[in-house]
């Protein structure tokens, strides 16, 4: 910037943007060099670069210090372009949002907190009988499992030669657990291949968008049909693979069809927040007005946005029955007004698995409707009675009704019962509930409004320091997994957040973990073994955190089990590594089950010492659903209440 190149500062931010496109920063700095450049040039297009910028930057930045002054500066330039305000349009979607969450409260002060608490009503409190923890349920046992059998000797090289015909399945997949692609390879008789991808690929989804969105990691899925207004269109239903040894590749192209008269107020807030690259602007200076009338025709035409995509495979035989795949893809945005731009994505590493001819898809498993379950009416009558009598056994109830067991699922009778808990009786298990909650939620995938984010964040604060008054060791447990969450800029291929940190952040996070292990809270033991051992390498250390993990994993800890595991893998020791990922899956880890799935997938792969078996590995997938939807369950044993063990 100081050499007045604006290409090329432009293009440095852009390099931070594609290593940690959630990082808000290099979005402000972006705002303030086309803002440079409109001050210099006069150029409208880049006045409306500045506006996107700012507010890309606004809804990626939750801390209400720091947009203060870039929302102000944002308004001065919406007045110039003479559109709405973001911060106002903002405002309005979050007041609409929680208008319609019956009721449910956002506590961000005491005063809040006792008026919601008075809307319930009272329940008698009489003393409580203490109950035992019923030990006729073996939890440890639950799913069956038996230890696989492993084959340490056998590794099945792959060749030049190898027979590529039959169906293949991809390890990425869409929310609801079907794999993004499914092919067919087709030998010709000159050797060749053709690869036709099948209408139950994820990526097509039937001309429907089906997202299933983990609400604040509560460990159920709840599946949300959204609008019909995405549409995939498949340009080229066969490719043909050019093959070199051990090498193949193909481009299957799929165009993204955005119909935006569906969902108007959606679809007109994302054309004006992309307005510097949707409106095709002159290179000279214009008149704001004409290109503010140019911006009301396209938004006003009511026509579909298109977008071509072409995947590009280029894919390695590992073994007979695993390709590892590079995918790449450009994408070409083309609006109504036929302005068309290219924009090249990240390229990503995923897996294809050979499958068995009469495979079609991942349908994951229809759980027990449990409100039609005789067991578990039973055990939502009994506990509804325990919390109308004493309100300190509340904590189960909100429960049940967050997972839907005995009774309809119902997350926001579940945030009133723990509100009016942690408000009436200071129970510091629906504090940490409600502070974790609002937490995730605020950063989690989905429709909110940045200014509903910011309110959950102020109000996962309020409880987390009416938490830490009452119960430190609990705070600093869940101090450390937000100050994790907030400050890893990525993730590793294994999807986890430590392995991101600065040295110096490892250093803030452990602190926060060893001060809650060494009050004696479970979770922080857990996590700082879990940190230690997925830090940055100059940082690891292995001896403590094993330390760490086996005394977690010694009190019940699956997820402890679970890092042992990944400890023995780390040192080739793949007998321990599926000994401990099985006793962490029979402990009820949903993440247990999905390692051993990819363990059957990749035999002779990442993966060492299972024979291939696919069908394994799909029956660990459904059994990774149940483990999620069963997180219920020791809750209430340790509340004493006796299940059912089938």
């Amino acid at each position: 910037m100081r050499k007045n190149n604006f290409d090329d500062a432009l293009a440095a931010i852009d390099v931070v943007i594609e290593l940690s496109p959630g990082y808000p920063a290099p979005y402000l700095r972006k705002a303030h060099i086309y803002e440079d450049m409109y001050d210099r040039l006069h150029n409208p297009e880049a006045l409306a670069s500045a506006i996107y910028f700012y507010r890309k930057y606004l809804t990626l930045e939750y801390d209400s210090e720091k947009i203060v002054e870039p929302r102000n500066r944002l308004r001065e330039l919406e007045d110039l372009l003479k559109i709405n305000h973001f911060d106002d349009l903002e405002e309005q979607d979050s007041q609409r949002e929680l208008a319609i969450q019956d009721a449910v409260p956002v506590i961000t002060t005491d005063e809040e907190a006792r008026a919601a608490a008075n809307t319930f009503p009272l329940q008698k409190n009489i003393e409580e009988t203490p109950l035992k923890p019923y030990q006729g349920f073996s939890f440890l046992r639950h799913y069956g499992l038996e230890l696989p059998k492993l084959n340490m000797n056998t590794t099945i090289p792959a060749s030049a030669n190898s027979d590529l015909t039959g169906r293949w399945v991809s390890d990425n997949c869409i929310e609801d657990g079907r794999e993004m692609w499914i092919f067919r390879f087709k030998r010709t008789d000159n050797g060749t291949y053709l690869i036709s991808i099948s209408d139950q690929s994820g990526i097509v989804c039937e001309s429907r968008y089906i997202q299933a969105i983990q609400t604040q990691k509560m460990n159920y899925m709840k599946r949300v049909r959204l609008l019909n207004d995405m549409r995939f269109v498949i340009v080229n239903e066969e490719a043909e693979g050019k093959t070199n040894g051990n090498l193949i590749s193909f481009v299957f192209s799929i165009d993204e069809e955005y119909d935006q008269s569906k969902n108007l107020l959606k679809w007109t807030r994302n054309l004006v927040s992309n307005i510097a690259h949707l409106l095709p602007f002159n290179d000279s200076p214009s008149d704001p007005d004409q290109d503010n009338d140019q911006a009301s025709n396209l938004l006003s035409s009511g026509k579909s946005i298109t977008t071509t995509v072409e995947y590009t495979f280029d894919c390695k035989l590992v073994s007979p029955n695993v390709l590892e795949c590079n995918l790449g893809n450009v994408r070409n945005n083309i609006n109504s007004n036929g302005y068309m731009r290219t924009r090249r994505g990240q390229n990503q590493k995923i897996y294809l698995y050979r499958a068995p001819d009469t495979y079609a898809k991942y349908e994951m498993p229809e759980q027990v409707d449990y409100r039609n379950d005789y067991e578990a009416q039973n055990i939502f009558m009994r506990v509804n009675e325990d919390a109308q009598r004493y309100i300190g056994r509340s904590y189960p109830l909100a429960i049940l009704y967050q997972f839907g067991i005995g009774v309809k699922r119902n997350e926001n009778k579940a945030i009133q019962t723990m509100t009016h808990l942690a408000t009436v009786v200071s129970d510091p298990n629906a504090k940490a509930w409600l502070a974790s909650y609002y937490f995730y939620e605020a950063y989690e995938y989905g429709e909110h409004s940045t200014a509903t984010r910011r309110k959950y964040l102020k109000s996962s604060e309020y409880w987390m320091q009416s938490l830490k008054d009452q119960n430190d060791a609990r705070w600093y447990g869940l101090k450390g997994d937000m100050y994790v969450r907030t400050n890893s800029m990525g993730w590793d291929e294994d999807g986890d957040l430590s392995s991101s940190l600065t040295p110096m952040m490892v250093d803030s996070a452990a602190h926060y973990y060893r001060q809650g292990a060494i009050r004696g809270d479970l979770h922080s033991i857990q996590q700082l073994g879990h940190l230690l051992l997925w830090c940055q390498p100059d940082k690891r250390n292995l001896d403590e955190a094993t330390m760490w993990l086996n005394q977690a994993a010694d009190a019940g800890n699956s997820y402890a089990e679970l890092d042992l595991g990944h400890y023995y893998w780390l040192k080739n020791d793949y007998r321990s590594y599926i000994e401990h990922t099985t006793r962490a899956a029979e402990m009820g880890c949903p993440r247990a089950f999905e390692e051993l799935s990819r363990a059957y997938c990749c035999a002779n792969g990442k993966h060492h010492g299972l024979d291939y078996n696919f069908e394994k590995s799909i029956e660990c997938k459904n059994l990774a659903v149940q483990a999620e939807y069963d997180a219920w369950i020791p809750v209430l044993l340790s509340y004493g209440y006796k299940i059912n063990e089938k």
